[in-house]
């Protein structure tokens, strides 16, 4: 097995998911379509560090734990004169697998911050106002490597198992998405 192979499962088993996601979000390209993704990303974060919070972390992962965000959201919701609602936590993972694959989902995000944090700046919005949580994400990727490092270590990886953990998370933020929606009165075909 590779260096790399455990991340490459993942991202090709993920790979549909992921790519809906990311066009149910769409261009940050107005305060408008920002707004949206900020409600829709607190409502995801939000439940998924409640989830994290609920479990056994294994031991292989030492103290590493993925970064909370929440803090920053918060502060970013009150510069937008936002309060949105979370989602009720997804369901925990039913093994190390299924965690890693969740993981995987919620660090990952730190690469997609590196597109969105440049989107925001041309809105105004910065790690000073607005988008401290994308400033947070983008600005080091060090959580990422050494997710991807303690992924490659894991002594118990199934990767289907993983894909499935990754899959239902992509699932849970396509959800918070359109929950946003709904609440915003925008409709989904």
């Amino acid at each position: 097995m590779n260096a790399t192979s455990r991340r490459f499962t993942l991202r090709d088993g993920t790979w549909t998911i992921h790519q809906q996601l990311d066009t149910a979000i769409g261009p940050l390209n107005s305060l408008s379509a920002y707004r949206r993704y900020l409600a829709s990303i607190m409502a995801l974060r939000g439940g998924v560090e409640d989830c994290f919070q609920t479990i056994s972390w294994p031991d292989f992962l030492k103290e590493w734990r993925p970064a909370s965000l929440m803090t920053v959201l918060n502060q970013d919701a009150r510069d937008m004169d936002m309060s949105p609602s979370i989602l009720p936590p997804p369901s925990p993972p039913q093994n190390i697998s299924e965690l890693l694959g969740m993981v995987y989902v919620v660090e990952g995000a730190s690469l997609g911050a590196q597109i969105l944090v440049k989107q925001a700046s041309q809105l105004g919005l910065s790690a000073d106002f607005g988008a401290r949580h994308l400033a947070m994400q983008s600005g080091s990727l060090n959580g990422w490597k050494t997710f991807l490092s303690l992924l490659e270590k894991a002594p118990q990886f199934d990767g289907d198992s993983a894909v499935e953990g990754a899959r239902q998370l992509f699932c849970y933020a396509l959800d918070a998405v359109r929950r946003t929606d709904e609440q915003a009165g925008i409709s989904h075909g």
